[in-house]
């Protein structure tokens, strides 16, 4: 099964003349490799020549689609992350997709890409495989209209069918506006075809109203369905843990637990917490060690914009010294007064501690960054950590 024939009609053995890495990286691909040998060849060779790559990551895709498939399963929705776009690693070079959606371009992961280029370029792979299969196949795009590589992103989908979602430019295909956020959710005004429609979502940010239209363009689109006649099942969705996440017990204010780690999830986030709002926002949280080290300085700058208190803590620390990576956070941070208004607290635990011994009612305490996340990872190697149950605990401790 290992030999091919090429284009020219020659037979190619592709284990030939492969140092290990290569022969690793072919031995590993999935079957599709002996429907389209001198195209996994190519991205073998490709691939090997920049990293060692992740085999594993890949093979656990392959089967979990597998078994999906065997449980009767139609359609898998993977998150591609830009690491498994990105042909240094080729992770999901192997991975048939048949509709990519674009939600933003985020400074994030420049540790691995080097440029923002570069990681543009990455996710845009995405696109690009889509774009270049057969045209009797029934592929297309979604792409938020509203982020500021739209245009790049619909080059890359080349010919293929193209859908728009909006908060703000009415010549999408899908537009929302007369948004309003509230603790527990969110009220939009759909837009479609000249058609309107209020519409409730029972989670809160405007990035949730994004992620709602980029579903009913691509569900629409996949089953024929009205996307008026899909929004009526939109009151019953429910958010994903750690994700704007509402802990409730007996104290006075709200508490949200997010993933938001970047400076644009910042900038989703921290406007739709301040509408409405009638207390304070106090925001606890960190950055990564070991990772892109330019959005620190822009985290703590948009959190300085909409916090009344920041308190900086540890994230994943990794080989760095926790003091180190809070300070430079803190350099973005002109508005606040260190022990007033800006607390350095590295222990994650007692920085949350101190969110709610300085909370009162009507205010919103954000923890941001670690979320679902199991573990907090410092040099001596990750630790246990979870967060909504610290949150719990520490609130019935307290209240």
């Amino acid at each position: 099964n290992a030999i091919a024939q090429a284009a020219d009609g020659a037979l190619i053995d592709p284990f030939e003349g492969q140092d290990d890495l290569q022969q690793r990286l072919l031995r590993h691909v999935s079957p599709a490799f002996v429907e389209d040998p001198v195209r996994i060849l190519r991205v073998a060779r490709f691939a090997a020549r920049f990293a060692e790559l992740d085999f594993r990551i890949a093979d656990e895709t392959m089967i979990l689609m597998r078994e999906m498939v065997d449980n009767g399963k139609k359609f898998a929705v993977i998150e591609a992350t830009s690491h498994g776009l990105s042909l240094r690693t080729s992770r999901l070079a192997d991975v048939d997709f048949d509709v990519a959606v674009l939600t933003n371009v985020t400074h994030e992961h420049l540790e691995f890409h080097g440029s923002l280029e570069q990681y543009r370029l990455d996710k845009s792979n995405l696109f690009r495989w889509v774009a270049g299969k057969s045209e009797s196949e029934s592929v297309f795009s979604v792409i938020n209209f509203d982020d500021d590589w739209a245009d790049y992103f619909m080059d890359a989908a080349g010919t293929s069918p193209v859908f728009t979602y909006s908060l703000k430019n009415e010549n999408a295909d899908l537009f929302a506006s007369n948004w309003s956020c509230d603790q527990s959710g969110t009220d939009f005004t759909l837009h479609e075809l000249g058609i309107k429609k209020t519409v409730r979502i029972n989670m809160p940010g405007l990035f949730n109203v994004e992620n709602i239209m980029a579903s009913l363009l691509v569900v629409s689109e996949l089953l024929d369905c009205d996307i008026m006649d899909l929004t009526e099942h939109i009151p019953h969705i429910h958010g994903v843990t750690g994700r704007m996440t509402r802990i409730s017990g007996n104290q006075p204010f709200t508490v949200l637990v997010d993933y938001a780690h970047t400076p644009g999830a910042f900038k989703k986030l921290f406007p739709s917490i301040r509408q409405n709002l009638k207390g304070r926002v106090i925001s606890v949280f960190g950055s990564a060690g070991e990772r892109d080290i330019e959005k620190r300085s822009e985290q703590g700058e948009i959190a300085d914009e909409y916090s009344d208190i920041i308190i900086l803590t540890d994230e994943d620390p990794r080989g760095e010294k926790s003091d180190d990576i809070i300070k430079e956070i803190a350099e973005g941070i002109k508005h606040k007064i260190d022990g007033s208004t800006l607390f350095l607290i590295p222990d994650r635990k007692e920085a949350i501690r101190k969110a709610f011994e300085l909370a009162r009612k009507n205010d919103v305490v954000l923890t941001l960054g670690k979320s679902h996340e199991k573990t907090i990872i410092y040099s001596d190697g990750p630790r246990p950590w979870n967060e909504i149950e610290t949150v719990k605990e520490l609130l019935k401790e307290i209240y």
